[in-house]
């Protein structure tokens, strides 16, 4: 089972780092931060924001189930999603992902700074960009159908909260100004 969770942690983030670059990263996404990050990279970035969201809520133990069933759903999916980007990439581009983001963890950093410096590092060629785009729109249906389904399982109640913590859009990182 630990070995299962290493390989996943791995893979999401040979995942992550691969597609980071699919995004221009010439153009600003908003003051001070930094370069238009991947859809990929936008997306594990929600769906670590929903999850954490998530694990504040008090689940009964059927929510907890059917949950898991998701989850695991997921994945799999999941794991396909990123197995169609590694053969993608090269072994040294797997390679300097592989290390970026174990040292990330061990550091305890995650989020848009780590996203940014291994887009950075992977110099992933035009091509390569083209043809991970359409994943990257994929993983996000995925996600969005994922959390649709997390959403379809809660109370009125945990509903409120949830939105409460992702924020008024519902969305990480789109927090609206009150006036």
């Amino acid at each position: 089972m630990k070995t299962l969770k290493i390989s996943m942690a791995t893979a999401i983030g040979v995942l992550i780092a691969a597609t980071a670059l699919a995004a221009d990263q010439g153009k600003p996404q908003g003051k001070d931060k930094g370069p238009k990050l991947s859809l990929v990279a936008q997306t594990m970035l929600k769906i670590e924001h929903f999850k954490s969201a998530v694990g504040t809520l008090d689940l009964n133990e059927d929510q907890k189930e059917k949950l898991g069933k998701v989850r695991d759903d997921f994945e799999a999916k999941q794991k396909a999603i990123h197995e169609k980007i590694a053969a993608l990439l090269t072994d040294d581009q797997k390679q300097i992902a592989k290390d970026a983001m174990e040292n990330a963890k061990q550091a305890g950093k995650m989020g848009r700074d780590v996203f940014q410096k291994l887009e950075a590092s992977l110099k992933l060629t035009d091509e390569q960009k083209q043809k991970i785009e359409p994943i990257g729109k994929e993983f996000q249906g995925l996600a969005n159908d994922a959390m649709k389904q997390v959403m379809d399982l809660l109370t009125p109640e945990q509903k409120e909260k949830l939105q409460q913590k992702l924020g008024p859009a519902g969305k990480p990182g789109k927090k609206k100004e009150q006036k």
